[in-house]
């Protein structure tokens, strides 16, 4: 399911300071810390989302949201 986030402990995810990006395979580069708030919620990562995007469909974690999941 898109609606997962896999728990690989990645030091990139743990450590995302503002304005950094990381690079994901088939994707390209994302805001990292974007990034690591959508992994911070695990399982509620589907809820956190559709929030994010109805509060701001431009905004850094709708964004990320949008390029991982082809939005």
């Amino acid at each position: 399911s898109t609606c997962k986030v896999m728990d690989s402990g990645s030091a990139a995810v743990s450590a995302a300071k503002p304005g950094e990006l990381v690079f994901v395979a088939g994707i390209g580069a994302i805001d990292a810390v974007a990034y690591q708030q959508m992994y911070a919620a695990g399982d509620a990562m589907c809820s956190v989302l559709r929030d994010a995007c109805a509060r701001d469909w431009g905004g850094g974690q709708c964004s990320t949201a949008r390029k991982i999941y082809k939005l």
